[in-house]
């Protein structure tokens, strides 16, 4: 079989960790949900299903979920940016990807004049690999 017609093996599961941030998803559970876990120095936060976003992009696979969300304040967004990943030959590679923190601010009157996000990316390192659930 030539290298152009190999099949390849894609992850559905991912460990990753840096800089005070561990952050787990799989794209598929038991329940046919997709499962987020995103833990900082403020504790553990576990999301499923709709509660996370996930949209194809350039730079891979954007995972997004909502870490913090205070009414008439701010809202602060995780977003993993999972890298293609080929699994053939090796069932569980280190990866090395970004996450980034988002925070919006938000009134109930629209938003402010001005810059109203502020993003910081966080590197991130870890695992990817094909679970069965």
């Amino acid at each position: 079989m030539s290298k152009l017609s190999q099949t390849v093996e894609a992850p559905n599961t991912y460990a990753l960790r840096g800089n005070g941030i561990s952050v787990g998803f799989s794209s598929t559970s038991i329940s046919g949900k997709p499962q987020f876990r995103f833990t900082d120095a403020s504790g553990t936060l576990m999301f499923s299903g709709d509660e996370i976003t996930v949209a194809d992009s350039a730079a891979g696979t954007l995972v997004s979920v909502v870490i913090v969300d205070v009414p008439d304040a701010e809202s602060t967004t995780f977003t993993l940016v999972l890298p293609d990943v080929n699994l053939a030959g090796d069932p569980r590679p280190t990866i090395k990807t970004i996450g980034i923190t988002t925070v919006r601010s938000t009134t109930i009157a629209g938003p402010p004049a001005g810059q109203t996000s502020n993003s910081e990316a966080t590197r991130l390192r870890g695992t990817a690999e094909h679970m069965v659930s």
